[in-house]
């Protein structure tokens, strides 16, 4: 719950709800990137697609690039969800879930009725199989996992017939389920595969009056495994066949860095803390399950050393499940285990190679499920031996299940995302394409670099009209993509549509780019969306053809053709980028602590030859009269040297005593180069806090007037309506968080009274969402909007650092945002605040 409730419009997007009311339309995430494989099998297999090719991703306008013939299309879940597609994509993907969940069901079922003749324990033993949380965190989170999982009690039922009745068809079973495991998750066949020969043993011994086997017995197991290592050859080369489809990603054939599998590592403590969240609580076990586990265990150890049970087959057995169910939950902590650390992990990737492949340890919960079954099938019938509670026993079992229930019920909340049917900006795309003759094919902005959950929107849409792709989104970075394509064209993120670059696009059949203006956050561009529309509209080669909501489409088009008729007014550049100086590459100088500083240090250069401070490179934007804004004080001339290439250009400054912002101008520049600032000191001191990016027409030192500025000028969440120039907040798609803040550009100190001019169709007095200082401001105290009445803030700005409102949207109703006005008020108000500490620190 609530997935019911939206079983054929939407599809889970994470197992923990961040959302209002657990669910919001067109989440990007990985849940869409693996819906798309499902619907590209589904339209090869109705002949829409050729066999074998994926079109509508990472094409760089070679079609037979995208070809793979190793493509097994993770069969045979998206059979199911062909099936139950009918009904749509949502319907698809939610039947082939709810399929894989029962089928798991039925054959942890089959498996745990050789272990027991208690009919009750074997269903509470298979029902735990799919209560399990870490079943739920992988298969609400879009996880090709979540539904591969169905193998491993058809590998262990397999295997559990080939040992014990010595039958070639259990080995066929588990040796092609493992096979079969490798098209939908690897790590499903790895560990299913890793866990067969301990598995096998625990098979024997439940069914053996000896430890070691006889010849005979022998020679059976050995005639029963023949299908199972034919397998277990296909296995290897198909492992083999995965591997060399790495060679063009960033993992290649090598281990993955200790720090990215740290970053995925959960800590043990999430196996039993009900607070554990992230990475460590998707490994929860529970308080009442490990109590349950362990007492079964007192009790058959109590019952064998009495030895009213058969010690092998009983105490023996369920010890080496205990056993595998420890190491399991250690192994799945990764870089974190009480064992050592990274240093135990490190000697597991020597020892084992391809666990050196995995970026998430606790992908090995995948076996935890089923030997807690088995385990539970064993044991639990031995904790009710008493007369008068085993009559109740099925009542005992019952409230158990129960239990377990509401525990591992209360870990999962899922989001849900809405699917949109249709997007007519794409569909724009797909129409003109075809009226041309030619096959729909585009570009989608921002661009990554190819493993971006931002990129899945696109992946979606281009379902929805067949539309080839330029972008793409894999867990691993291709690196002819990243070279070729992102390298090449990442300038467009930032407005660099050059004639060339266009023209280079035509060559490979890529007419249209799409805008997806509400997936653009501040690491693609160092400005707002505003600035890159603004290029998009204003360029001669490119036309828009049609807007829906956040997204745009333009046709590549002969020039002056693309210049929009009535170009918006949004020459505002609010600054995404910032540089702490006590964070930059520095030589001769000192980090000092300050509570009127931006992040309450700054950065003191002496004067000497040998003192300075210098950036990390950065790739400029287009815009031409860029400058560095620098927070800085000092008594003399400092110079400023700016690196272009093998260019140098000096300039100087003259810092004061007190705090105050200074221009450095970054010089013109073509083919949007990669740039460093260094600024050296010489002569005299110099003290430096912060520095932007932005352009040399805002006067940080000045304010004397009331601005007024367009709502598309601002970071922002929703879309932008071109007629109106309103920014449009939809409740139905947009996130209740904080979307949509600015301006993050210096001001002097001083009280200011900052309105959200807006409207709402909403009931008056609905509060739509808060008002509120992005970074401390005195004492500022946050405003709470409500329809029909004003949206005032009076922000109390002690120092000259930046100056930024946040507007948190809360998604009760649709806004219409047109403008912004900043207004300075008394001067007298912020003096009376400068002793309240809370001048600065930025963050």
């Amino acid at each position: 719950w609530p997935l019911p409730a939206h079983v054929l419009s939407g599809i889970p997007a994470s197992p923990n709800n961040s959302e209002k009311n657990n669910f919001r339309t067109m989440i990007a995430g990985d849940h869409l990137q693996f819906l798309y494989h499902m619907w590209l099998a589904k339209d090869t297999f109705f002949g829409q697609t050729p066999l074998f090719y994926n079109l509508y991703e990472f094409n760089r306008g070679n079609d037979e690039e995208r070809k793979n013939t190793k493509c097994r299309y993770y069969l045979p879940f998206t059979l199911m969800y062909s099936l139950c597609s009918i009904g749509g994509h949502s319907a698809g993907w939610n039947g082939a879930g709810l399929i894989a969940l029962w089928l798991t069901f039925v054959f942890t079922l089959m498996l745990v009725r050789r272990y027991t003749i208690d009919e009750p324990v074997a269903y509470l033993a298979a029902a735990l199989s799919i209560i399990f949380p870490y079943r739920w965190v992988t298969l609400l989170s879009g996880s090709p996992t979540g539904l591969a999982m169905m193998w491993v009690p058809i590998v262990f039922y397999g295997l559990d017939v080939m040992v014990r009745d010595k039958k070639m068809w259990g080995g066929a079973i588990a040796g092609a389920a493992i096979f079969v495991s490798g098209w939908t998750d690897p790590h499903v066949m790895f560990f299913t595969a890793l866990s067969t020969p301990c598995w096998c043993i625990i098979c024997y011994l439940f069914n053996a009056d000896k430890i070691i086997p006889s010849m005979k017995t022998v020679k059976q197991l050995l005639v029963a495994a023949i299908p199972l290592i034919i397998f277990a050859i296909c296995v290897m080369l198909q492992a083999k066949g995965t591997k060399a489809g790495l060679e063009d990603t960033v993992v290649g054939n090598q281990a993955r860095d200790i720090a990215e599998v740290a970053l995925f590592s959960p800590h043990l403590k999430g196996a039993w803390a009900m607070g554990s969240h992230g990475q460590s609580g998707q490994i929860y076990i529970g308080w009442f399950m490990i109590a349950l586990l362990f007492t079964a265990m007192v009790v058959t150890t109590y019952k064998a050393v009495r030895k009213e049970i058969n010690p092998i087959k009983i105490m023996l057995t369920s010890s080496l499940l205990l056993l595998g169910m420890i190491g399991v939950v250690l192994l799945a902590t990764g870089v974190n285990n009480p064992a050592g650390g990274s240093l135990t992990w490190m000697r597991l990737c020597k020892a084992l190679p391809p666990y050196g492949m995995i970026r998430q340890p606790a992908k090995i919960f995948v076996l935890l499920p089923i030997l807690i079954s088995v385990f539970t099938a064993i044991t639990f019938p031995y904790m009710f031996t008493i007369e008068r509670i085993k009559k109740k026993s099925k009542i005992t079992y019952l409230i158990i299940g129960i239990l377990l229930t509401l525990d591992y019920g209360n870990r999962i909340d899922p989001t849900i995302c809405r699917l949109d049917s249709t997007q007519d900006a794409y569909e724009a795309v797909a129409n003109d394409a075809r009226a041309n003759n030619k096959e729909p094919f585009a570009l989608g902005l921002p661009l990554w670099p190819g493993d971006s959950h931002w990129t899945s929107l696109n992946q979606y849409y281009s379902t929805l009209h067949r539309i080839k792709m330029v972008n793409g989104y894999r867990p691993t970075r291709r690196q002819a993509y990243f070279e070729d394509i992102f390298l090449r064209f990442e300038c467009f993120n930032k407005g660099g549509f050059t004639t060339k670059k266009l023209q280079n696009l035509r060559n490979r059949g890529v007419d249209y780019i799409i805008l997806q203006e509400n997936a653009f956050p501040e690491k693609v561009s160092p400005f707002p969306v505003s600035f890159l529309l603004t290029r998009l509209l204003e360029h001669p080669n490119l036309k828009l053809l049609k807007q829906d909501g956040p997204v745009w489409a333009f046709k590549i088009v002969r020039a002056p053709e693309g210049i929009h008729e009535e170009l918006p007014n949004w020459n505002y550049h609010f600054p995404a980028r910032l540089w702490q100086a006590e964070r930059a590459v520095f030589e001769a100088a000192t980090i000092v602590e300050s509570p009127d500083t931006s992040g309450n240090k700054y950065l003191s250069l002496t004067a000497s030859t040998n003192s300075y401070m210098a950036l990390k490179n950065y790739s400029m934007s287009p815009c031409t009269n860029l400058c560095y804004m620098i927070r800085a004080r000092g008594n003399g001339p400092v110079k400023v040297y700016a690196s272009i290439h093998d260019q140098i250009i000096t300039t100087e400054i003259q810092p004061t005593p007190e705090w105050s912002w200074h221009k450095i101008a970054v010089p013109v520049h073509t083919n949007y180069p990669v740039i460093q600032l260094r600024l050296s000191c010489i002569t005299n001191a110099f003290d430096v806090d912060v520095i932007v990016l932005t352009t040399e027409d805002w006067d940080p030192n000045v304010f004397d007037k009331k601005l007024i500025i367009p709502a598309p000028a601002f970071f922002h969440a929703g879309y932008t309506d071109l007629a109106t120039g309103e920014v449009v907040l939809s409740p139905e798609r947009e996130p209740a968080n904080v979307i949509f803040y600015g301006p993050k550009l210096p001001f002097p100190a001083g009280t200011y009274k900052i309105t959200l001019n807006y409207s709402s169709d909403a009931e008056l007095g609905t509060e739509l969402g808060t008002l509120k200082p992005r970074y401390p401001a005195g004492d500022t105290k946050p405003t709470k909007i409500l329809a029909g009445e004003p949206g005032e803030l009076i922000y109390i700005h002690p120092s000259n650092l930046r100056l930024a409102m946040d507007f948190k949207y809360n998604r009760e109703a649709e806004m219409r945002i047109k403008n912004v006005t900043i207004e300075k008020i008394d001067d007298g108000l912020w003096k009376e605040r400068l002793t309240k500490g809370n001048e600065g620190n930025e963050g």
